[in-house]
């Protein structure tokens, strides 16, 4: 077994020419933007005839994105009308009944586009929207709801707009939009004034020259001295995106010494399930249990924890299994002994195994019986398993090759003990082969993968039957998916009382400390009334216990009488200005490099490379 600790410190280098370039956002209220979150409620229906204004993105979707609940929704495409994404629309919207014209802009797609009414009242409860091409052509035509008599929540598709706020006269009901402040800086951490010749910052939009917006004077900075950039923008929160922003600096010194620096910050904006917003119908209660439990019915939170031993009784072993991941001889991470038991080689070609596509195995026991000799399959898996009534021999030996259409290489040779005299430990590995699980003939087994069993039960504790819309399950807050394609038919419409369960089967892996969690988002819309949801939540805690484990720790400090007991982060770095002063003496350190890789500002250096026969030792002549 074995450990690894580092110890690092920081020496700092004065030079003359030093520009620092950094950024930061942060939100209209001070926020910093890593700590946004999507909003908390998504409902702007929350109570009829409240919605003054909304506003809306333009997609290029069809009136078959179907992304919306209303029942009054009605659409149409017109496939001979064509809108492509750099194509302008121009959209009108008018009351239905009234014929009152609401809206007529021209649109690109990603533009913002807002519905609103006069005196803050509410919008109509019937508003057809018309998009026509810049001839004149009408592309699509639907009718809907914005009123907040029916559905209505953040990012609904209504044919191509797509909901991003809703506002009940001044007061927000509900938004995407936030908007943040995205500061640049550039300060002079050198030991001379510096005037900046390039600033450029780059972000999801493209590079920009953040340089033409600054003064002469502000192009020149003192010695401490920092000069900034403010820009704002509004970001969608409802949707999941990291947004990159970068900014690079070129500067120079007044001694001619040039200097750059750059900088890059990214911060991710993740879904999760939005909290109910508070309704004055409390008849739509959902309840979201989650259990787990292994293929044998063993609470999860039960599950022993495995030290990976393979021979605990000293039984002779019958199965190993293996797990094939690319790994030099010289990565291997076992405790047998090499030579007489453990040998690991890489051949010619082991390069070539490296992608793992069209690899072949084959292990043959030191009884010259062959236990494997196949293809390595998506999996991974190699089973090495004793004929029946039988152990497994004293060694054993794997070849691993790679055979395409016109060529084969030979990749990796490996040897180790099987009979159990040297360890035999889960997730060891020897070469490309990594140890999974292993079975004795006493019965005993130690496994790396362990198959459970989530059960997500759902209940409608509430007054109304109710229909399940959405059972969004995330494993460890990704791999979102939706699993009611899972829930039985005939229990939809769910029943006041009722339950159901829906299964979920995983396999975990108990060989490392790892931590599982899964999350099951459930929403619910009952007949005439607001929508529901809940959220179950579960977290399982594995810990693996190898039976060798050790601790080492490093620690550096400085020697000599100025020093003495002092820990390296306290170095005294001096001014690496050498041409302050008529110099005495210089040293240097011997480094093989080539004259481009040189590294300096003087005008008179001059140098040559020659060819030489081999490297070794080498003199210098000044």
């Amino acid at each position: 077994c074995n450990d690894t600790e580092t110890y690092d410190f920081c020496i700092e280098y004065n030079k003359p020419c030093d520009a620092e370039v950094s950024l930061s956002c942060v939100t209209a209220d001070g926020k910093n933007c890593s700590d946004i979150e999507p909003p908390t409620s998504t409902q702007c229906a929350l109570a009829p005839d409240t919605i003054t204004k909304l506003a809306f993105e333009y997609t290029l979707e069809g009136c078959d994105s179907g992304a919306n609940d209303q029942n009054i929704f009605q659409c149409n495409d017109d496939s001979a009308c064509v809108r492509g994404e750099s194509d302008e629309v121009v959209i009108t919207c008018e009351d239905v009944d009234s014929g009152f014209e609401l809206s007529n802009s021209s649109l690109s797609v990603g533009d913002m586009f807002a519905l609103s009414s006069s005196s803050n009242e509410a919008l109509f409860s019937r508003v057809q929207c018309n998009l026509s091409t810049l001839a004149g052509c009408v592309s699509q035509s639907f009718v809907f709801d914005p009123s907040g008599d029916e559905d209505l929540k953040l990012n609904d598709y209504f044919g191509s707009l797509k909901v991003k706020s809703c506002n009940d006269g001044d007061n927000t009901i509900a938004t995407c939009l936030e908007e943040v402040m995205f500061t640049y800086f550039v300060s002079n951490d050198g030991t001379t004034p510096l005037n900046i010749t390039n600033w450029n910052r780059g972000s999801n939009d493209g590079p920009v020259d953040l340089l033409s917006s600054l003064t002469d004077e502000e192009k020149y900075l003192l010695q401490d001295e920092t000069v900034a950039k403010n820009e704002t923008e509004t970001i969608d929160t409802c949707t999941p995106q990291c947004i990159s922003n970068t900014a690079s600096v070129t500067a120079v010194s007044e001694d001619g010494s040039i200097c750059r620096e750059s900088v890059d910050s990214e911060f991710c904006i993740q879904t999760s399930p939005p909290t109910p917003a508070p309704t004055p119908y409390p008849l739509c209660t959902v309840d979201v249990e989650v259990d787990c439990v292994t293929a044998d019915g063993v609470p999860c939170e039960d599950i022993p924890p495995t030290n990976g031993q393979c021979k605990p009784d000293l039984s002779p072993l019958t199965t190993l299994e293996f797990q094939y991941q690319f790994r030099l001889c010289n990565e291997s991470m076992n405790s047998q002994s090499t030579d007489d038991f453990y040998s690991c080689e890489d051949l010619d070609d082991i390069e070539e195994c490296r992608n793992g596509e069209g690899l072949t195995i084959q292990c043959e026991g030191s009884n010259n019986v062959v236990y494997f000799d196949g293809n390595i399959g998506s999996d991974g898996i190699i089973p090495i398993i004793a004929e029946e009534n039988s152990i497994l021999p004293s060694l054993m030996t794997c070849k691993i090759n790679k055979i395409t259409e016109t060529d084969s290489f030979e990749c990796q040779e490996v040897t180790f003990d099987t009979s159990g005299t040297e360890d035999l430990v889960l997730t060891d590995s020897f070469g490309s082969l990594s140890l999974s699980s292993c079975a004795d003939n006493a019965g005993n087994m130690a496994n790396c993968f362990q198959d459970i069993i989530y059960t997500y039960t759902l209940t409608n504790v509430g007054d109304i039957e109710m229909n399940i819309t959405e059972a969004i399950r995330t494993y460890n807050y990704d791999n979102a998916e939706d699993l009611i394609g899972l829930f039985p038919q005939e229990k939809n419409p769910l029943q006041v009382g009722d339950s159901v369960d829906i299964t979920d089967n995983r396999t975990i892996s108990l060989c490392g400390d790892n931590s599982y969690q899964v999350e099951i988002f459930v929403e619910a819309d009952p007949p005439g009334d607001v929508n529901c949801n809940d959220t179950g939540f579960f977290e399982l805690n594995v810990t693996f216990e190898k039976p060798c484990d050790i601790q080492v720790d490093l620690i550096c400090e400085l020697t000599g009488d100025d020093f003495s007991g002092s820990g390296c982060d306290d170095v005294f770095v001096p001014d690496f200005a050498c041409s302050n002063t008529e110099i005495a003496g210089l040293t240097f350190s011997y480094e093989n490099s080539t004259c481009p890789e040189s590294d300096n500002e003087q005008d008179i250096f001059e140098c040559e490379d020659f060819e030489c026969s081999e490297y070794g030792s080498v003199r210098v002549l000044c």
